[in-house]
């Protein structure tokens, strides 16, 4: 994964959180065609915040939206168990 810093160079991603940042929680996302699964399509960064378009349930689309310093802080105190080894 690639996040285009300002000078358009690219910073890759070096780690991943090993706790979810998205999961169901709503009524539309936990039922439908494939209850309880959410599952992003693409992210996207604009003025430093983080929007990832996701599908709910198999049924809806929606987006969801963080403050991207606050998500790159989740991963770092979260590291995925395997890190390193994927």
């Amino acid at each position: 994964m690639c996040h285009e810093s300002g000078d358009g160079s690219c910073v890759k991603l070096k780690r991943y959180a090993g706790n979810p940042i998205l999961e169901p929680g709503e009524a539309w996302e936990k039922e439908g065609t494939l209850p309880m699964v959410v599952f992003p399509n693409s992210a996207v960064v604009i003025d430093g915040t983080l929007f990832v378009y996701y599908g709910g349930a198999d049924t809806v689309t929606a987006v969801a939206t963080a403050d991207l310093n606050e998500m790159i802080d989740f991963a770092m105190r979260h590291p995925n168990k395997a890190e390193g080894k994927v």
